[in-house]
């Protein structure tokens, strides 16, 4: 056991940041574990760690919602006041480069300015990790984009978060108060694009990465053998928790109406295995919480944690704006995005018109739209649109068919 520990310390005197520090907003799930590679940058030799500023940043929220942890078997620092965050960096800046897991390539905000104000007095390295972009709901450089962004600010509650991102941005590119990123990793999003050429970031600061999702897509195809077996063709549904995601009070996200969003998601599903003789199955988002209200789509199949296998398998796959639609773009799957007139009516914006939009398909509201004339047995056929999509939102033609953190890991070791 000696050697052993003797060993790992030799190899971290070996690297100029031995310790990699992630920075999260909201409480670690065991979901985020793998998602963030902790395991393969463990194997790379680096000591993990956890800055969680959930207790700084989303206190009242989760306060009233009583989150808590997932995970426990990780060196988590709760980082509850900036006093106890000087504390750490004072222990960890020279060796350490942090992972940005808090704002990425958005702007700051009043509640995590201050966080990145101090990192820049500490002279701390850190990098962007933006594995899931999605197609942007307006382009950020477009004039509708700022004026949807100006009449928000109209609303009281807004504008102390559009003026602090407002200002904060200015200061970032007229001024050295804030760090700019060691490295950026990232596909070729339209929202990449834009942060990069706003913020002059060099391009040899600019690594091509892939998805987490495509990350999985490689492991389902090296297992090869991780199927869901049906003696029947079916739908799937990408569920989102539509009604009850946990972090919808922690974004300010309206809820909307258990009862008309149901009944308007299993009308579209009667239709479906009526005239497309599918039968539907619900692929349950990872956080979701059906155990609790199982009859909700009727005596439907509900699966959680099987979704890639669930597409893999399917023959038509229905969605509203999920990131797991990668799946169904990477399996060259037939897709219907659909809409209840309570989730484009949600916080005054649709992004399912968005994500339609870049898959060359329109979206279907099925609270408003005739469902009769609908093709539930599209054609399938990888066409232009689909290209695209994975080549600016799943995959990079450059990053080769490695998993996103191998590419994160051998990039900070040349550092």
């Amino acid at each position: 056991m000696q050697e052993k520990k003797e060993s790992t310390l030799s190899i971290y005197e070996h690297k100029k940041y031995n310790t990699i520090i992630f920075l999260i907003s909201i409480p670690l799930t065991t979901r985020d574990v793998n998602r963030f590679g902790f395991e393969i940058l463990k194997k790379h030799g680096f000591y993990v760690k956890i800055y969680d500023f959930s207790d700084l940043i989303n206190r009242k929220v989760l306060f009233k919602n009583s989150v808590v942890s997932e995970a426990t078997n990780y060196h988590i620092c709760k980082i509850n006041s900036y006093k106890s965050l000087t504390e750490e960096l004072e222990k960890d800046v020279s060796h350490s480069i942090f992972v940005d897991m808090i704002v990425g390539l958005s702007e700051f905000s009043l509640s995590n300015e201050e966080i990145f104000r101090i990192f820049k007095r500490y002279g701390i390295k850190y990098c962007i990790v933006s594995a899931g972009n999605l197609p942007p709901m307006l382009p950020p450089d477009s004039f509708k984009y700022w004026s949807n962004r100006l009449k928000s600010a109209l609303n009281p509650r807004l504008l102390s978060n559009f003026l602090a991102a407002n200002i904060t941005s200015f200061l970032r590119m007229h001024s050295s108060i804030y760090p700019l990123p060691e490295i950026i990793f990232s596909a070729d999003s339209e929202v990449k694009s834009y942060y990069i050429k706003k913020y002059k970031i060099q391009q040899n600061k600019i690594i091509p990465i892939n998805s987490f999702d495509y990350d999985i897509y490689l492991q389902y195809l090296n297992q090869n053998n991780s199927k869901y077996l049906s003696d029947y063709e079916y739908c799937v549904f990408l569920d989102e928790a539509a009604t009850h995601h946990p972090d919808f009070d922690i974004m300010g996200i309206k809820h909307i109406d258990e009862n008309r969003y149901y009944s308007s998601m299993n009308k579209l599903f009667d239709i479906i295995e009526k005239e497309a003789g599918f039968k539907v199955i619900i692929a349950a988002h990872p956080r979701s919480k059906y155990e609790q209200t199982p009859d909700v789509f009727g005596k439907r199949e509900i699966i959680k944690g099987k979704t890639i296998e669930l597409v893999a398998n399917s023959s038509l796959v229905v969605a509203h704006s999920s990131t797991s639609i990668n799946f169904a773009v990477l399996f060259n799957k037939p897709i219907l995005i659909v809409k209840t007139s309570d989730l484009q009516k949600r916080g005054n914006l649709d992004f399912t018109d968005t994500m339609a939009s870049a898959l060359g398909l329109k979206s279907i509201n099925v609270d408003e739209d005739s469902l009769n004339n609908i093709s539930f047995r599209p054609d399938s056929g990888l066409d232009t649109k689909y290209e695209d999509y994975i080549y600016k939102y799943v995959k990079s033609r450059n990053a080769g068919d490695f998993f996103t953190w191998e590419i994160v890991a051998r990039a900070i070791e040349k550092k």
